[in-house]
């Protein structure tokens, strides 16, 4: 018994011994954390200090920076401004000479105008200048035919010339008989046109007579297009004076077509109407024609007239 209370006693000093020893131990791991939070926080705050110290200075190199932006941009405005000014002023030049390129353009065209007037005006006066030395040359003529002793022969001769240059030739008459002779043709033709219009009103049935106006109506359409284009290359008056009666006459043929519709029992009156007044038309025409030449060819007779007499 005395054996296990001191074997007892002994675990019992064992556990205390080392109860003190793990506090003795938790107090060095403690002494050292508190060390090492002491270090730490001497540390933190030494690199606060430094932090501090480092703020002011580079919030100076900020400020400076920022300032220096500022300092660029006016600087960059003023740049763009120039800039816009010199390509405002580039343009302007630009458009000047444009504008005095266009205004000489004009002014050159004008020129030529004139040089070429000037030069027709020169050449009109070249023709009148030859046109009279050729008179004066012909009064001289005349005059040493004067002075000089003409035979009977000679006499007769200048005499029978006199006559045929006064008077209207032959050659022109049958110029003039040929126009009139064409005219009425053409309207003897449109007569007879007419004319078998209305035989197939009354012979032909009335379906296949309106297919027999429509082709008609077609064929004086190409017609007239055809005569239009010969008058454009030409540039002949009396070739668009055709043009404007084929153009009349397709139109009257397409009338029909409506009158036989709408007016079955007028249409002969008014096909023999449109007939008459080409017939009057084409007489009217016929004798204008033979007035306005025999005018022309009787003036020309009357200057070689003069001519011969000076």
């Amino acid at each position: 018994m005395p054996r296990q209370k001191k074997e007892e006693s002994k675990e019992e000093k064992n556990k205390t011994n080392t109860k003190k020893a793990s506090t003795e131990e938790q107090k060095i791991v403690q002494d050292k954390k508190k060390e090492n939070t002491k270090s730490e926080s001497k540390q933190q705050k030494k690199e606060k200090t430094e932090k501090e110290k480092k703020q002011p200075k580079q919030q100076k190199i900020e400020n400076e920076e920022e300032t220096k932006k500022i300092e660029k941009k006016p600087k960059q405005q003023k740049d763009e401004k120039v800039k816009k000014e010199k390509n405002q002023s580039k343009n302007l030049k630009i458009e000047q000479t444009e504008e005095i390129q266009k205004k000489e353009k004009i002014e050159k065209t004008k020129k030529s105008k004139k040089e070429q007037k000037k030069e027709k005006q020169q050449k009109e006066q070249e023709i009148d200048k030859e046109q009279k030395n050729e008179k004066r040359a012909k009064r001289i003529k005349a005059l040493v035919v004067k002075e000089q002793p003409l035979n009977e022969m000679q006499l007769e001769r200048i005499q029978n010339e006199i006559k045929t240059q006064a008077t209207i030739t032959e050659e022109k008459k049958n110029k003039i008989h040929k126009k009139i002779f064409q005219n009425m043709m053409i309207a003897i033709g449109i007569i007879l046109y007419f004319i078998f219009i209305n035989l197939g009103f009354y012979n032909i049935k009335p379906e296949t007579f309106l297919k027999d106006l429509q082709v008609f109506s077609i064929i004086s359409i190409i017609l007239t297009i055809v005569l239009m284009e010969n008058a454009y290359k030409k540039d002949n008056s009396e070739f668009t004076l055709y043009t404007i009666e084929t153009l009349i006459l397709s139109i009257c043929t397409l009338c029909t077509i409506y009158i036989i519709n709408y007016y079955p029992s007028k249409f002969a009156y008014i096909v023999n109407a449109i007939a008459i007044l080409f017939a009057v038309y084409y007489v009217g025409k016929c004798i204008v024609i033979n007035y306005k030449m025999t005018k022309k060819a009787k003036k020309q007779a009357r200057e070689k007239r003069k001519l011969l007499k000076a």
